[in-house]
């Protein structure tokens, strides 16, 4: 990914880093405008990138798991930060929660006229805490209550003016005890939550 450069000159649908974010070009020969022109550029935004918005939209929107994670234990990859993940943890730092892409099934060609990818994701809580009652349970159930709605918020995100998630459900819940890569040396429970969504478009549209 090239970041933008105001002497380079950029075809129709090039694609450019500016300011943490992505441009695409809307014009040939496109030079010396800023990407935060709306005349030259538009934001990029693919449609994985907006269920992944959409998702961590709808756990930070509910109000009583705001509560029990702190902004700066909500681990996003997505923004300013190319290394988001937190390599030791303090007292401080849990709990933490964070939203991380899993798995892809591509199907091109799926039917005569249609393409649909299955996109996994994994929602991740290190509690910090040995006790069910004060930490893991809390944070499952408001989790679950954030996500009650989660089917039609994503159902209605569009892409090329059509809706195209068609699925959402989860898959899987487990709880663990002192998981590595979440516990990071403290001794506590960590919970991962599964799920899967379902994207379907109009191969003419992807061409």
């Amino acid at each position: 990914m090239d970041f933008w450069n105001e002497t380079t000159i950029y075809s129709d649908k090039d694609v450019v880093e500016f300011s943490n974010k992505l441009y695409y070009s809307k014009k040939d020969s496109n030079i010396n405008n800023l990407p935060t022109d709306n005349n030259f550029w538009q934001l990029y935004i693919d449609p994985i990138v907006q269920i992944y918005y959409a998702l961590w939209d709808l756990l930070e929107a509910h109000q009583p798991l705001a509560n029990l994670v702190k902004i700066g234990n909500r681990i996003k990859m997505s923004g300013d930060k190319r290394d988001a993940m937190k390599k030791e943890v303090g007292e401080s730092d849990l709990p933490e929660l964070r939203l991380l892409p899993v798995s892809s099934t591509p199907h091109t060609q799926r039917t005569s006229n249609t393409s649909s990818i299955i996109k996994r994701f994994r929602i991740e809580i290190s509690t910090g805490d040995q006790r069910v009652d004060m930490g893991l349970f809390i944070i499952e159930w408001e989790i679950f209550r954030a996500l009650a709605n989660w089917a039609p918020t994503l159902q209605a995100l569009t892409w090329e003016g059509k809706k195209y998630v068609v699925l959402a459900r989860p898959t899987a819940e487990k709880d663990g005890f002192s998981q590595k890569d979440l516990a990071r040396g403290i001794k506590s429970w960590s919970s991962v939550w599964e799920c899967e969504i379902e994207l379907w478009f109009t191969t003419t549209d992807l061409i």
